[in-house]
Order: structure tokens, then C-alpha cells, then sequence
């Protein structure tokens, strides 16, 4: 059976900022106007300065030349020209790896004579992994909340 590496795709548009991920790719030059930065574009690479909008507090970005647009998976996909699943599983390893391992899940076949000495596991291996997510999600809380302070 094909093993899927599983991506929360909320978790991560959660945890990981805009911010965060300007600063990855050493996007510099951006000017503030207003609410938001100013600047070129990494996407399409235009000349015009004012081209790429990016918003910290509403965690977007937005070319108004090549009309790319979205959250911190959409400007990743587009930066590496990936699927979004992609960016997702590329922004979990760059920035949650070192708080919560990702983990191929393989599902298991409990059809059939599957005892209940490997159902119990089967269940109790289900709640750490709730419990891990549980752990993930606070720790996303207390970002957001500092970010905010």
C-alpha cells in the first residue's frame, strides 16, 4: 500500500507567517505604504517596485503585475513552483519540523482477523498522534499570540 505524508494544511497557514516566509527566501527592498510592503516581485521578477503587495496582518501577498495572489502556501507553491500540498509539506519541514515530526501514515487493513490486542493499538497510537496534534495547535496559539503583543 502507498505510504501518504499527511499535511495539515490549516496548522500550517496557522504557524507560519508571512513574515517567516519573506524572511526565508531573503526577500528584501520591500517598502512599507500603509498597511502593507511594497516592492518586486520574486514571482515574476518585474521592474516595477511597487508590484508585489504583501500584508503581515493578514498573512497575504498579491502581484499586481503577474496577478499572483494568496496566503504563505500559495506564494510558496509559486516560489517553487509546486503544488500547494507541496509548499505545505516544504513550509512544515522548513519551519515545524524541529516541534512536531511529520510521519508518513500508512492506514491499516482491519478487515478481517484483526485481533483486539492490535485494534487496542491501533487506538491507543490514534491518541498520541491527537495528542501531538493537541501539542502542535497550542503551540500555534501561543505564536499567534505573541505575535500579536
Amino acid at each position: 500500500m502507498e505510504q501518504t505524508e499527511w499535511v495539515d494544511f490549516r496548522a500550517v497557514k496557522a504557524a507560519v507567517s508571512m513574515q517567516e516566509v519573506i524572511e526565508h527566501y531573503k526577500i528584501t527592498g520591500l517598502r512599507k505604504q500603509g498597511e502593507d510592503l511594497r516592492g518586486i516581485c520574486p514571482i515574476c521578477n518585474t521592474v516595477d517596485k511597487r508590484g508585489l503587495s504583501v500584508n503581515y496582518s493578514k498573512n497575504v501577498f498579491q502581484c499586481f503585475v503577474c496577478k499572483a495572489r494568496g496566503n504563505v502556501l500559495d506564494f510558496v507553491a509559486k516560489m517553487e513552483k509546486c503544488t500547494v500540498k507541496d509548499a505545505a509539506l516544504k513550509l512544515q519541514k522548513w519551519f515545524l519540523d524541529s516541534e512536531v515530526e511529520t510521519e508518513k501514515i500508512e492506514p491499516p487493513d482491519i478487515v478481517g482477523d484483526t485481533s483486539s490486542d492490535e485494534l487496542f493499538n491501533m487506538v491507543n497510537r490514534a491518541g498520541a498522534l491527537i495528542c501531538e496534534a493537541a501539542a502542535l495547535l497550542k503551540n500555534v496559539e501561543n505564536r499567534l499570540e505573541s505575535t500579536r503583543t
